[in-house]
C-alpha cells in the first residue's frame, strides 16, 4: 500500500536525472499539474508550401491530407512545452536562398476565458 512518505524516482527533462519524491509530494504535484490546464482542444493546422510535401508527424497524433498537416493535443499545462516534430520533403534550390516551407494556425479552447482562441 502507498504510504505518505514512500519515496519515488521521478526523471526529470534531463531523462539521465532523478528527483526523490515522497506519495505526498507526488500527489500535489499531480494534482497541481490537473489544476494547471490552460487549454484544451488543440489543434495545429500546417499548411506545407507548393512542392514541399508533408512526410509523417514524429511525436504527436496527427492526420495528413495532402498539403495539409493536422496535428491536435487533448490539453496544454500552464509552463508546459510542445513541440512538433513534421519530416517533409524539400525539393532542391540554390544554396543560400531561402523559401517558404508552411503556414502555422493553432486554434485552442481557451480554459480562463471558455471560448475559442
Amino acid at each position: 500500500m502507498l504510504q505518505q512518505d514512500d519515496t519515488f524516482h521521478i526523471p526529470t527533462h534531463d531523462f539521465h536525472q532523478y528527483q526523490l519524491h515522497t506519495a505526498k509530494q507526488l500527489l500535489n504535484y499531480e494534482f497541481n499539474d490537473v489544476l494547471s490546464v490552460v487549454a484544451q482542444e488543440v489543434a495545429i493546422d500546417i499548411r506545407t508550401a507548393k512542392g514541399v510535401r508533408p512526410i509523417r508527424v514524429l511525436n504527436l497524433d496527427s492526420e495528413i491530407n495532402g498539403q495539409t498537416v493536422i496535428v491536435t493535443m487533448n490539453q496544454l499545462y500552464s509552463e508546459q512545452e510542445k513541440y512538433v516534430l513534421l519530416e517533409v520533403e524539400i525539393p532542391a534550390t540554390k544554396a543560400g536562398k531561402s523559401r517558404e516551407i508552411a503556414e502555422v494556425k493553432v486554434s485552442y479552447t481557451n480554459m480562463q476565458t471558455h471560448t475559442t482562441d
